[in-house]
């Protein structure tokens, strides 16, 4: 977004995402405010851009554009999962109200098409960052102030999606220059351990993992930035040295107080335990958290197979798990409405079609960041897959999708990355087109 009549208009579209953003940790409301800025932001720059080519659509997408390329990649494997998942919805004819989380994802991607291949001045790249840097430090707040418990929704979905923003602002902060860098690195840090240290969500520590090599394998990536080549070689490296050391200091200050990490500990502690007693075959066990869901995961394994196709549909699966708590007289089980594992959910309920459905996204962040690797943009290619990976882990023990806030903060992130790869795009000079 450049030089143009326009750019007033411009700088306040992303200062008011960017405020948006730097709140959406904390609000359920904002975030889907955030996400619906994406949306409309994006629809309003491809119908802007139609009309100054005046009908001619065979230059709306910007073919030879990298990042166009990658936001039409991601779209298309949107579009795919909503078409999927709709197939197996009208086969059952229910569960048209739990298809939030693909049509979020189908119309964030779109809002990032139409706002792909156009430049992002410095100043929109600050308030991006300070926005991102917002969101980590407003998240650390809340879990700091109130834990858990303090989170605006169900505390699990919660974490997932904010570890995925925090992801987002990694990738942000290895293309961001000089202090916006070092602050993101920081508070994307500190955002990062707070959510194990504090949520109480197990699903959500991989992010630990996850931020740690992404940043390792980002500081290794060569990066091609002018400026950059234009600095002395000490100047480089002190101040390489400055933000490493800097964030050396803020995750040496985190790990070694054992205390903020007690309640991790204890969670891990009980989930171990609940492992090993219902690998004992504790009766009792299918009464806990870790027991009911491996309980669960056993009991489907064999209604999926023999109903691999279309899966036995949404009414059935709730009927399905009461039945198995009444005859396993566990009130836990017949308590759930799902089975903590989105990819057996998914068979369980809508069979290929919804595993298909919920692997496309996957798939597409994995090819957009092929795509990217491709063009040399190989920091936002890295944090695409990072938030893949997150996506990934988080799912295996909950159903993420089943709830707004994750499939909005997954949009968000992915669009967020998709700005960043831009700039990142802008500084390797393969932007194709600026407004």
């Amino acid at each position: 977004m450049s030089t143009t009549p326009k750019e007033p208009l411009t700088l306040i579209f992303v200062a008011f995402l960017s405020v948006l953003v730097a709140m959406a940790s904390v609000h359920t409301k904002i975030a889907g405010a955030a996400w619906l800025c994406v949306v409309s932001g994006g629809v309003y720059t491809v119908c802007t851009r139609a009309r100054f080519l005046r009908g001619d659509l065979s230059q709306l997408a910007l073919p030879k554009d990298p990042v166009v390329s990658v936001a039409t990649i991601w779209l298309l494997f949107t579009t795919l999962a909503l078409a999927l998942k709709a197939i197996a919805v009208l086969y059952w004819n229910s569960g048209w109200e739990e298809r939030h989380a693909e049509i979020r994802l189908f119309l964030g991607a779109l809002g990032s098409f139409g706002l792909a291949g156009y430049a992002i001045n410095n100043r929109s790249q600050a308030a991006l960052a300070m926005g991102l840097c917002g969101a980590c430090l407003a998240a650390v707040a809340l879990l700091f102030l109130y834990g858990g418990d303090g989170a605006p929704t169900n505390r699990i979905p919660w974490a997932s999606g904010v570890s995925l923003l925090i992801i987002a602002s990694l990738g942000a902060a290895l293309i961001a220059e000089k202090l916006q860098r070092v602050i993101l690195l920081l508070s994307s840090g500190l955002a990062a351990f707070g959510v194990i240290a504090f949520s109480d969500t197990r699903g959500a520590y991989p992010i630990g993992l996850i931020w740690t090599i992404t940043l390792f394998s980002m500081f290794i990536t060569p990066r091609r930035d002018e400026a950059r080549a234009q600095r002395t070689p000490w100047e480089t490296k002190t101040k390489s040295l400055l933000a490493w050391g800097l964030v050396s200091l803020a995750l040496l200050g985190i790990l070694s107080s054992q205390g903020l990490f007690e309640r991790t500990y204890a969670r891990v502690t009980v989930a171990k335990s609940e492992l090993g007693a219902y690998i004992q075959g504790d009766a009792d066990s299918i009464n806990t958290s870790v027991g009911a869901r491996l309980r669960l995961w056993s009991l489907s394994a064999p209604v999926v197979v023999d109903n691999l196709p279309w899966g036995i549909g949404k009414d059935e699966r709730l009927a399905q798990i009461h039945r198995w708590g009444e005859e396993l007289n566990s009130p836990v089980i017949k308590s759930l409405g799902h089975l903590h594992n989105e990819y057996l959910q998914t068979l369980l309920e809508n069979g290929l079609w919804g595993l298909a459905s919920f692997l496309s996204c996957t798939v597409g962040m994995l090819f957009a960041a092929r795509r990217l690797w491709q063009s040399d943009l190989k920091v936002s290619s890295k944090a695409l897959v990072a938030i893949a990976a997150m996506h990934s882990l988080a799912e295996l023990t909950n159903m993420n999708f089943a709830h707004n806030y994750y499939p909005t903060l997954l949009s968000v992130s992915v669009a967020i990355t998709l700005l960043f790869a831009q700039i990142e795009a802008q500084k390797h000079g393969t932007l194709a087109k600026t407004i």
